[in-house]
Formats: structure tokens, sequence, C-alpha cells
């Protein structure tokens, strides 16, 4: 029984940053919780090749575990926090909580500011791009990342370290 429990979260869990990986995130996100009104935080580590090249891959590691711990400390036990590929992670709010999730943004990147990753003698601060996006009744989950991704884009092209949360009028986002 130990076994098999160790087993299922071996298959459910990025085993170095120890959120859920993508394959579980997304049997979780078909939950009713997480239907019209959950908001999607797709977000990507803001510069991560430089960190790898400039301190080593064992440091840009670490960096991922950094984020990973701030995301735990911001959310709740209802958020799904995943590690959605590479330096991208993908957190969901529940629906019924579109304000709270936008103080998540806030707050992570408020964090980040405030607290410089630390590993041996470096230390320096991490950012993060963040693409915000409040599922409307009868989406796909792939249609809502997809809006995620592309504020995600936008963020990084605006001068990163920021959450890009509304359409673009002028650009007349696609849906």
């Amino acid at each position: 029984m130990e076994q098999l429990k160790l087993n299922q979260k071996l298959a459910r869990t990025d085993a170095m940053t120890e959120l859920a990986n993508r394959r579980f995130a997304t049997e979780c996100l078909q939950d009713k919780r997480f239907g019209e009104g959950a908001v999607f935080l797709l977000m990507d580590v803001d510069n991560f090749k430089q960190i790898n090249d400039t301190y080593g891959h064992q440091v840009g590691d670490e960096v991922l575990i950094f984020f990973a711990n701030v995301f735990k400390e911001v959310c709740t036990e209802d958020d799904v926090i995943s590690r959605w590929g590479g330096e991208e992670f993908l957190i969901v709010i529940p629906t019924g909580y579109e304000l709270r999730a936008r103080k998540v943004a806030e707050k992570i990147h408020k964090k980040l500011a405030e607290k410089p990753f630390t590993s041996g003698q470096h230390r320096f601060h991490v950012t993060l791009s963040i693409g915000l996006y409040v599922r409307v009744a009868d989406e796909s989950m792939d249609h809502c990342l997809n809006i995620a991704d592309k504020r995600l884009y936008r963020a990084k092209s605006q001068g990163k370290n920021q959450t890009v949360a509304e359409v673009d009028l002028a650009k007349h986002e696609p849906a």
C-alpha cells in the first residue's frame, strides 16, 4: 500500500519542484471548480537561459525550486500549482476568486522584489512574466491556455516582470 501511494505521488509530481506535473494539473482542471470564472496564471521565468549560462544548470534548478516555494506561500490548497514545462509554471485559481487571483499575481511579484534568490555566494533577484486569463463559459482548457500564453508573451514583449491580464483593445486579441 505504501509503495502504491509513493508511485501515485511520483506519477503526479514534478520531481524537482514538488509541484503538480503537467499531466496531473490537466486532470485536476477537469473538476467543475475550474469551469467558468476560473483564473489561469501562466508564468515564465524571465531571462532563465541567461541564469543557466551565467551560474550553471544547478543554480538554474535551484531558481525553479525558489519560484515553487514562492508560489506555495501565496496560494491556497484549493489552487492548482504546477510546473507546466521547463521554466514555465501554471497556477489555476478556482471559479469565484478572480480578485484573489489578481492579488496572487501581485503578491508573487512583490515577494520576488523583496526577497533575492540566494545560493552559496550567489545572490540576485529573479522575476517572471505572467499572462492572466479568466475562463468564460464553455471555453476549452486549451483555449484558456492559449489566451493566457498570448498575454504572457505580451508581458515579455512589454519589458518582462509584469502581469498582463486584459485584452489589448488596440490589437483585438483573437479568441
